[in-house]
């Protein structure tokens, strides 16, 4: 229960953006994503087609899918797309934006991004950089097409984590 009240202070937070830009989604992603970590509260998935490289920087949405909706005055967030930017050199995060939605995949509201910190191991965001950064390969039965098929695994994992 404290990592949900979290996750929706995160959520509710005005806080100035940072790293890449979100574009404005009407609805979850359709493209292929590759599940890296989770916890029973959550299950995250790099958005493949997303991955931009630039030097120590790496940019790409991050879908993630709660086990239990958050609530919100706009509407209860199922799932949600982050911009993330990871700089390999530096291990830290920021994260440019956040589009949340139902788990219907109704869109809910646009957040903004949160400031650069640093990548704590064992975290969404490190395993994220071991992934992205350190050249870990995952299984490709960790690949899900669409946002309909990651949310099914995500759910399943999550039931059975808790």
């Amino acid at each position: 229960m404290t990592r949900i009240a979290i996750c929706v202070v995160a959520l509710t937070a005005v806080l100035p953006g940072a790293g890449a830009a979100l574009a404005r989604q009407a609805a979850p992603p359709d493209g292929i994503m590759t599940l890296y970590a989770g916890t029973p509260a959550n299950a995250n998935f790099i958005m493949d087609d997303t991955v931009v490289r630039e030097g120590s920087l790496v940019r790409f949405s991050n879908f993630r899918v709660y086990a239990e909706p958050i609530p919100s005055p706009a509407g209860a967030v199922g799932m949600d797309v982050q911009a993330v930017t990871l700089d390999c050199g530096a291990r830290t995060a920021a994260i440019g934006g956040i589009e949340t939605f139902t788990s219907a995949g109704a869109p809910v509201r646009a957040f903004p991004g949160e400031p650069t910190a640093p990548i704590e191991a064992r975290s969404t965001w490190g395993f994220a950089a071991q992934v992205l950064c350190d050249g870990v390969v995952l299984p490709p039965t960790q690949k899900r097409t669409g946002w309909q098929a990651a949310r099914e695994v995500a759910l399943m994992m999550m039931a059975r984590a808790a």
